[in-house]
C-alpha cells in the first residue's frame, strides 16, 4: 500500500507515544548509538512498526521487523 497522507506530529494517544519512545530507546541501546537517532514508525492496526532508524549523519542502522 502507498502512504497517501502524513501528519506530523502524529495525533496519537500518550500510551502509543510512550511505547514509541521505549522502542527508540531500545534501538539506541542495542546499536550502541550515541548522539542523535531518528526512528521512523508506522502506526498500523496491529501496533507500531519500525520503518527505519538512522543516525544524525543519515546512516541507516539495521533493525529487526516489528517492535521489541
Amino acid at each position: 500500500a502507498m502512504c497517501r497522507e502524513m501528519i506530523a506530529p502524529a495525533p496519537i494517544a500518550s500510551e502509543i507515544a510512550a511505547k514509541a519512545v521505549a522502542i527508540a530507546s531500545e534501538i539506541a541501546t542495542v546499536t550502541s548509538t550515541t548522539g542523535m537517532l531518528a526512528v521512523e514508525f508506522f502506526l498500523t492496526p496491529e501496533g507500531l512498526l519500525v520503518n527505519e532508524a538512522r543516525s544524525a549523519l543519515g546512516l541507516s542502522l539495521p533493525v529487526g521487523s516489528g517492535s521489541p
